[in-house]
């Protein structure tokens, strides 16, 4: 299927170039395939937000969408009728995983 992905998306903080600002924001995009645990992947950045955190760093996380990956058996009847009709046209067929989400489950 391919591997996770963790993507900074989102930053935003200040208002002028030439003021510090006072906090920032930033949001992540995290795809997982299967063999990753959403809730652990979650504590480990808490732990780490924790660790880094001092008197003028506060952290905090909020989860704003939690879907697990989607995975399609092979052997579905519609898996095996589309390599079967690749098979017939002699091209090739391989299954691959996308980096992309749904609301279509």
């Amino acid at each position: 299927m391919g591997k996770s992905t963790l993507s900074l998306t989102r930053i935003k903080g200040g208002i002028k170039t030439n003021i510090v600002p006072g906090k920032a924001e930033g949001e992540m995009d995290i795809r997982t395939i299967p063999e990753h645990d959403h809730a652990a992947i979650i504590q480990q950045a808490r732990s780490l937000a924790q660790k880094v955190e001092g008197e003028s760093l506060k952290i905090s996380i909020e989860v704003l969408n939690d879907r697990p990956p989607l995975y399609t058996d092979p052997r579905t009847p519609l898996v095996t009728r589309l390599r079967r009709i690749y098979e017939s046209k002699n091209l090739p067929f391989k299954l691959i995983g996308l980096p992309f989400y749904t609301f279509l489950y």
